[in-house]
């Protein structure tokens, strides 16, 4: 092993921790090289050494994975840290403005105007030389547009790292307070049926499906918000009927064929943000948590929809607090606590209020069945692919997702209430 320096410069190179991503991505860029492996018996802490240079060593704080210890190896001149730490100060400062940055994110409803939450992100409708699907289509299938600003760094891969972090925070904010599924576009590779040459049957090939935006030359960049002079608001609702069940029908089908109801929203969206971005990590965590697989329930509905119907009890799960202590065992003197399923009764009927006695009680003895594996949902076992939308199965589905997601929001703002 290299020798190294005895002084750690952790706190030299790292004011806040929760930037040691944003730091390895400055090192790398600055050496262009490094190695990894294993730096003490736990496992969970490993070292990665910078050219001959520098020592990093990486360990868990608070469930996270972070830069702990920093160290130049023995030959190494002092002077060139001191300068090296400087340049990585700055590349992670936050203090060099912002910058607007663009993505093309997928809903299951169209969304054809604009939400725009103060100065932090807005969403808008893709311009109409943009391909689109017809008026209905399945979940991730209509493309819209999200701006949102982060802050400026010196290096481009961290400013590519903070919008790709901010994106998928924002991706969550959606799923969270709003109905149905919102997503980015996933490029990967899969069997597609294409027309054959003479366009009259099918043929195969294993090709890339995702999502290509419109013309170059169109008038949307990434100088600032795209003016919504030319566009109207998203319709709002009042939130007791956003979140109410059942909600207004989603598809209207009449003699023009089959369309569903754009995207909209609660008259207090932006209030629900800004109860998120006042607190604190942990409660944040378990918010994003929670809209993670709520969205996931979506996701994997076309697979399976025992699969759906676990997810909506995991985004649950995530919110629940930890179990009371109800004494000490009277023969080991070691604490008792309450039972999760307690725990998860007491939740529902604090934060899922709006839905019925009925579906709560159901849903105690749907969660004991996924948990000791004794549930599948029947269409799962009969792959038959006859759809039978009105099914006991699919309408359980269908409330579970609004009571998960009334839990979620009256959860947010219980918060709001306490602060």
């Amino acid at each position: 092993m290299p020798r190294i320096k005895s002084s750690n410069l952790v706190h030299q190179f790292l004011p806040d921790k929760l930037q040691s991503e944003e730091l390895s991505l400055f090192l790398f860029k600055y050496f262009g090289e490094s190695s990894s492996r294993s730096a003490y018996p736990d496992k969970s802490a490993n070292e990665i050494i910078y050219s001959d240079q520098l020592r990093v060593i990486w360990g868990q704080e608070n469930k996270q994975r972070v830069i702990q210890e920093i160290y130049p190896l023995e030959e190494v001149d002092d002077s060139l840290m001191t300068t090296l730490a400087s340049q990585a100060r700055k590349a992670l400062s936050t203090n060099q403005g912002t910058v607007i940055s663009r993505f093309v994110l997928f809903a299951d409803k169209a969304v054809n105007g604009y939400f725009r939450f103060s100065d932090d992100f807005q969403i808008s409708p893709i311009p109409d030389d943009w391909n689109d699907q017809e008026d209905y289509a399945g979940p991730g299938s209509r493309p819209f547009i999200l701006q949102f600003s982060t802050q400026k760094s010196t290096i481009n891969e961290i400013n590519s790292h903070r919008q790709l972090k901010r994106v998928n925070e924002i991706i969550l904010h959606l799923n969270g307070l709003l109905s149905g599924c919102f997503s980015k576009n996933n490029i990967q590779k899969n069997w597609i049926l294409i027309p054959t040459e003479n366009n009259e049957d099918l043929g195969s090939k294993y090709l890339y499906h995702g999502y290509m935006a419109g013309s170059e030359n169109r008038p949307y960049d990434s100088k600032g918000f795209i003016s919504p002079e030319s566009l109207n608001p998203i319709e709002q609702m009042s939130a007791d009927s956003y979140y109410a069940y059942p909600r207004e029908p989603q598809v209207i089908a009449d003699r023009s064929g089959i369309r569903r109801i754009p995207t909209q929203v609660p008259r207090d969206l932006a209030r629900s943000l800004e109860i998120y971005h006042s607190m604190n990590a942990r409660a944040k965590k378990k918010f994003l948590s929670a809209a993670h697989w709520k969205k996931s329930s979506y996701q994997t509905s076309s697979i399976s929809q025992t699969l759906s119907i676990f997810c909506l009890f995991v985004a649950i799960d995530s919110l629940l607090p930890n179990a009371r202590q109800k004494g000490n065992c009277e023969e080991c003197n070691r604490p008792l606590q309450e039972g999760q399923t307690k725990v998860f009764a007491e939740f529902l009927e604090k934060y899922a209020y709006q839905s019925s006695s009925k579906l709560r009680k159901e849903l105690y003895k749907i969660r004991s069945g996924l948990a000791h594996g004794s549930l599948l949902v029947a269409q799962d076992l009969n792959e038959t692919h006859v759809v039978q939308p009105d099914s006991k199965t699919s309408a359980t589905l269908r409330e579970m997702r609004v009571l998960v997601h009334q839990s979620l929001v009256n959860w947010l703002r219980d918060h709001e209430r306490n602060d």
